[in-house]
């Protein structure tokens, strides 16, 4: 049972931002981005703790990426970023070059910002689940900080620790050979590593979904990765793009109670089955109730799209953004006189609603 959901953190009440000295670093347009005093090679973080099993299962965040609007670079907004990134015994420093189209990076500890890109690309932020653990505020508190001042969520990971032993690779991959699995992905992959020299088998992964998707879990032995004696299985799920930003909204509006948001999108993702013995149709056999336990028993969440309702202004902007180029190429090619033929063709074959969306806009 996950009755207690860790967030890669403990959460942390301190004073209100802005007491840091910065500096104002011009950019090529002449705009300012607030920076650190001094510096060119970062401070590691003060964290010589060596990887240790967790004590009991556990539920956390291991990965947040975000985008902050573009006025996230004037002083007295970039104190309010710095502060909920400090990293106790580091300072914030710049780096020798940019990444992902940015041309400014700055470092505190782990955690990574991104400035100087083309228009609208905003501030940047990486936070890799070592960087979150260093934090001196909860990623919670970043997630909540973040989304009340209009950032957006592009990668999310959420992983499921489990140290009691009901999930472990044997478990899953005779399910799925068995067939006893539902899963929302059409194919998974196992990945083996291991020793040359001996052919030992020291690492292995279960992939569920596309690594170009949006949403991927993938389960693995972790006390192998870590080089520990012991059962830790981690099952984890990465959320990109728009995915993202649902799953960091869910999580908000759930009061941060990320425990529930993940067994819930797995349970609506991946399934362990029980086989019937007199019921080919796997759509009515019963979850296996180890599965059900591990994840709580809690309801199927999906990452459902509201789709956004038809206007002529949305159509407006689709042609602004996707075939103007291709209109002013037809009209210096051929006239007005024969686009003004095109156009009469297209209003004669405008459906009912096309023709009431107009209507609304007289």
């Amino acid at each position: 049972m996950y009755h207690k959901p860790i967030t890669s953190a403990t959460v942390n009440h301190h004073s209100n931002p802005g007491s840091a000295p910065a500096r104002r670093v011009q950019d090529e347009r002449g705009s300012g981005a607030a920076a650190p005093e001094g510096g060119s090679s970062n401070t590691p973080p003060l964290n010589t703790e060596t990887p240790t099993i967790p004590e009991e299962n556990q539920i956390l965040i291991d990965w947040l990426e975000f985008t902050m609007p573009d006025d996230f670079r004037i002083r007295e907004r970039f104190r309010s970023l710095e502060y909920y990134l400090k990293t106790p015994g580091c300072e914030m420093v710049q780096s020798d070059r940019g990444m992902h189209g940015y041309r400014t990076q700055y470092r505190i500890g782990r955690a990574i910002i991104l400035m100087d890109g083309s228009e609208s690309m905003g501030v940047h932020v990486i936070l890799s689940g070592q960087a979150l653990r260093e934090l001196k505020n909860s990623p919670l508190d970043v997630l909540h900080w973040l989304l009340h001042h209009a950032g957006r969520v592009t990668r999310i990971d959420l992983a499921l620790d489990n140290v009691t032993g009901e999930l472990t690779l044997a478990r899953i991959n005779r399910a799925v050979r068995s067939g006893a699995v539902t899963c929302r992905a059409k194919t998974y992959r196992r990945m083996e590593s291991g020793l040359i020299s001996t052919g030992q088998v020291t690492g292995e992964t279960l992939y569920f979904g596309s690594a170009k998707s949006d949403t991927q879990y993938r389960i693995y032995d972790k006390a192998a990765e870590q080089g520990l004696q012991g059962h830790w299985v981690r099952c984890e799920g990465q959320y990109r793009h728009e995915n993202a930003q649902r799953v960091a909204q869910l999580i908000h509006d759930a009061r941060l109670d990320v425990g529930t948001v993940y067994c819930g999108l797995l349970r609506g993702f991946l399934n362990v089955l029980t086989p019937s013995t007199t019921d080919t149709n796997k759509s009515r056999w019963s979850v296996a109730q180890w599965w059900l336990d591990l994840l709580s028993g809690v309801e199927k969440l999906k990452l459902s799209i509201l789709k956004k309702p038809v206007t002529a202004a949305r159509s407006l902007a689709w042609i602004k953004r996707q075939v103007a180029p291709a209109l002013a190429m037809c009209l210096d090619a051929f006239g007005a006189d024969v686009m003004t033929a095109v156009y009469l063709d297209g209003k004669a074959r405008m459906t009912v609603q096309q023709r009431q969306l107009c209507a609304a806009c007289l």
